[in-house]
């Protein structure tokens, strides 16, 4: 009954043209047809590994929502907040809470816009605060120790790249975009008839 219902849906294969599960929204219920129609919709228009996310979230969702005896059409936006409270407290990263929530807002967007639902559960639905700033301040010790070793064993060139970026404190942009011919890259002592750095006339 699974496997047919999943063909009968346009389930079956959708992301990888296989038998494998792994990416498929299982909708057991035969009154979920126009459920897995939608989902069906709704995945049609990504691909590969965004597509495979996407379907990874809402059969997450799908499995949850039958646990609290809910169909995909009958949520509201409180069941959606206590999704995102339940995928919290298992111990997953913010960011992987705000993009099932994302997936599920773009899912019942879709739904509303093909007239599937009269209104999204998920308009004005509240997600984790996500700070995308990296706290990463820089190689440790070690790791620039490492880092050095191994540019050293790969060619000169590398070398001397990574002592330039070691040395200096430089982004990558900013050593690759360097002038050979400037002043504070000329080897041996400056040039006196060489303004003091930053008094440089404009050129």
């Amino acid at each position: 009954m699974r496997s047919r219902l999943l063909e009968a849906g346009g389930l079956k294969g959708v992301l990888h043209g296989d038998d494998d599960d792994d990416g498929l929204v299982v909708i057991e219920d035969p009154s979920g047809w126009a459920e897995a129609s939608a989902v069906t919709g709704f995945l049609a228009a990504y691909r590969g590994s965004t597509r495979v996310s996407y379907a990874t979230d809402l059969r997450l969702f799908s499995a949850w929502c039958r646990e609290a005896n809910l169909t995909l059409f009958s949520v509201r936006r409180a069941h959606l907040e206590l999704f995102g409270r339940w995928t919290e407290e298992r111990g997953l990263m913010r960011s992987t809470v705000a993009r099932r929530l994302s997936t599920l807002t773009s899912f019942y967007r879709y739904c509303q816009e093909e007239e599937l639902i009269s209104r999204s559960p998920a308009v004005n639905l509240r997600r984790p605060k996500v700070d995308y700033e990296s706290r990463t301040l820089g190689l440790d010790r070690n790791e620039l120790g490492a880092f050095l070793v191994q540019a050293g064993i790969s060619s000169p060139r590398d070398h001397a790249l990574a002592v330039l970026l070691a040395v200096n404190g430089l982004r990558i942009s900013e050593a690759l975009g360097a002038d050979i011919g400037d002043p504070g890259l000329r080897a041996g002592p400056p040039d006196p008839q060489d303004p003091p750095q930053g008094q440089q006339s404009a050129r």
